[in-house]
């Protein structure tokens, strides 16, 4: 299976936005602790095929079947990754691949 592969632990969080006195504010609720899942940088043709879908990505994450949606955020070793495209493959619920963008902060 291809979670033998998955050898990276992961939280991913919602992002949500609220209103205080006319200041946006971000707020994160924990979707998910503990994931183990699988991280790589895209390939250059990876890459330019999100880009045909106006979606800059830089990392492929592998996981389990999970909640997360896009504008997530998926940390991993204190890295954080803003979810841009989620795939089910085949729609088979084995896994899911999420192509991310590394976040700078």
């Amino acid at each position: 299976m291809i979670e033998d592969y998955f050898n990276d632990v992961c939280t991913i969080q919602r992002v949500s936005f609220a209103n205080d006195k006319g200041l946006t504010k971000e707020t994160y609720s924990t979707i998910k602790n503990s994931l183990c899942c699988k991280i790589r940088l895209l390939t250059g043709n990876e890459i330019f095929q999100n880009e045909k879908q106006n979606q800059v990505t830089t990392h492929r994450i592998y996981m389990s079947i999970v909640d997360v949606k896009y504008g997530d955020v998926v940390t991993i070793n204190s890295v954080k990754y803003k979810v841009k495209i989620t795939n089910n493959p085949m729609g088979m619920n084995n896994y899911l691949i999420v192509d991310c963008e590394k976040s700078e902060n």
